[in-house]
Parts: C-alpha cells; sequence; structure tokens
C-alpha cells in the first residue's frame, strides 16, 4: 500500500518519480480525513490539475 511506504506521511507520496505533466491549470483540491493505522488525519493538497494529483498520490486519490 502506497501509503505504508511513507509511513502514512501522505505528503511524502510520490508515485511516479520524474513524469511530467502539462501545465495546464485547473486546480484539483484532495483532501483525507479519517484515521490511518490508529492515528487522526487531517491532510489537504492542492494540485495544478489531475495529472500532478495522480503524479504524485498514485492509487491514493484515484481519478
Amino acid at each position: 500500500m502506497a501509503l505504508d511506504a511513507v509511513g502514512g506521511d501522505s505528503d511524502r507520496l510520490d508515485a511516479e518519480p520524474g513524469a511530467t505533466c502539462t501545465a495546464e491549470y485547473s486546480p484539483v483540491t484532495l483532501r483525507a480525513q479519517g484515521t490511518y493505522r490508529g492515528r487522526a488525519v487531517d491532510w489537504t493538497r492542492t494540485c495544478p490539475n489531475n495529472c500532478e494529483a495522480t503524479v504524485k498520490t498514485g492509487a491514493v486519490f484515484y481519478f
């Protein structure tokens, strides 16, 4: 699981390092709220577009 690989730290996700996306600006806000392995989570990140969001989070947030 992708979150296990980064110890549950969503800021460390990098599903496709080195992948490139277009410079299209169509912002997407990602949010995870709940618990992960008994720990409270409230995480938000805004990415410039769906491609950038997918490159960073992979299967954690699916578009």
